[in-house]
């Protein structure tokens, strides 16, 4: 609905059934409202601005579903045939049940976010920006929850905990040249986003995520989602904190595990910038992260077995390593070089595997150049393009270790939300150059 130009407003209804769930608990109605005022339009003194060309205020509430995956709430039959042979040639097929305990009340999820925000263009429409505040809570996850196996299940699917997020987005756009030949407009977006997990059942202290049960991504109550949790090593709280070494002259592992890191960066920041001169158009963008920890194993294996030039030391000295000893004096054992790096790294504990995943990088750079029409009007095409680009073409990540050349967006676990946090001997990323011609007719 629209009045008069300058208010308007949006609703609507969605609802989904999902067989994912039992009959009771299949269907799922979610709805949304937006609100936008443009003061530059209901306003007459406003109109005629040369500084303020448009205003909108925005505002809406919206909601999404979400289905999880299937056989959750029903006990699943596995059958395989010709699952092996006997000595005797007998044919064994299996039937078998799987260690997950169906759940038929469990629910779908349902996403809740607000968000308000402005739009604006200034200066002759040279200047354009785009606010938005947001918050957005998923109550009633759908996660699992482990079970004694001396129950017959080792996992159940159920609703709990509550996941908050709530940030900033801003988009900045400048148009530093524009006239009949030449164009240059510049862009940038910054995005902060804080997330908790809270109401958590009683009986669960800790979520896994991705990874393993004693080294992983996890969500524990009233964090951000996304600790990084494996094992420490053992600290003196009374000597600053300062950690153990044990008589051999190595760090002391502490028997207990815990919070390591935490993947969420503290904001990102992209630059992108186009400028066309004539038939050429030159485009580049720069993205930005600063903070959020990472596992790598890549960096710590390369550190670990001395084959980085990072570890370019004098291999025939004796070493001292810092901390303090179980008796809470400064420790003064002396070790190899190879204890350094190996036994109090790679066989240590999984915090020296954790660093700071703070990245730049260009991200995408490319050239293109179109046929002018006057060479085109005496052929048969339309228009003529030729475009050379190239992807991930440089980055650096200044918390990892120089000559290991580590790439923090390198992911053991692929599209998985957490990818970004934990990696574990994976391939290095790809740089990407390549051509193209585009012809129209």
């Amino acid at each position: 609905m629209g009045y008069k130009d300058y208010l308007f407003l949006n609703l609507g209804a969605r609802n989904d059934w999902s067989s994912k769930f039992e009959s009771a608990n299949r269907k799922k109605l979610y709805p949304n409202v937006t609100a936008s005022f443009i003061p530059t339009t209901a306003f007459e003194s406003l109109k005629s601005s040369k500084v303020l060309n448009y205003l909108k205020i925005r505002g809406g509430y919206s909601t999404s579903a979400s289905f999880g995956n299937a056989y959750q709430t029903r006990a699943v039959l596995g059958i395989q045939a010709n699952r092996f042979v006997t000595q005797g040639n007998t044919i064994i097929n299996s039937n078998t049940l799987g260690g997950r305990r169906p759940n038929p009340e469990l629910l779908p999820e349902l996403s809740k976010e607000v968000e308000v925000g402005i739009e604006s263009r200034m200066f002759n429409n040279r200047l354009n920006i785009d606010f938005t505040l947001y918050r957005r809570r998923n109550p009633d996850q759908i996660l699992d929850k482990d079970l004694d196996p001396a129950s017959g299940y080792t996992v159940q699917s159920i609703n709990a905990a509550t996941v908050e997020n709530k940030g900033i987005e801003l988009g900045l756009g400048y148009t530093i040249v524009r006239n009949k030949n030449l164009t240059w407009d510049v862009n940038a977006n910054f995005t902060l986003n804080r997330n908790r997990a809270y109401d958590f059942p009683d009986e669960i202290t800790q979520i896994g995520l991705a990874g393993y049960s004693d080294l992983g991504i996890f969500a524990f109550p009233d964090k951000p989602l996304g600790m990084i949790y494996g094992s420490k090593v053992l600290r003196n709280k009374d000597k600053g904190n300062q950690p153990v070494v044990g008589p051999d002259g190595n760090y002391l592992i502490d028997p207990a595990l815990g919070i390591i890191g935490d993947v969420n960066p503290d904001f990102q920041l992209t630059g992108i910038t186009n400028l066309s001169f004539k038939g050429f158009s030159f485009r580049m963008q720069w993205d930005y992260s600063q903070g959020g920890d990472m596992f790598a194993m890549t960096p710590l294996i390369l550190l670990s077995r001395g084959v980085t030039k990072d570890t370019e030391v004098d291999r025939q000295q004796m070493y001292v390593i810092r901390g303090v000893n179980q008796a809470g004096e400064p420790n003064n054992v002396q070790i190899s070089v190879s204890d350094v790096f190996f036994n109090n790294r790679l066989v240590s504990a999984d915090e020296f595997g954790v660093w700071d995943a703070t990245v730049i990088r260009l991200r995408e750079m490319s050239l293109s150049y179109a046929l002018p029409e006057s060479i085109l009007s005496k052929t048969p095409f339309g228009g003529v393009s030729l475009t050379v680009s190239g992807q991930n073409l440089w980055y650096n990540a200044p918390a990892f270790p120089k000559y290991t050349n580590f790439d923090p967006e390198t992911s053991t676990l692929g599209v998985n939300s957490f990818a970004r946090g934990f990696e574990l001997l994976t391939g290095p990323s790809s740089r990407r150059i390549g051509g193209s011609i585009r012809i129209t007719f």
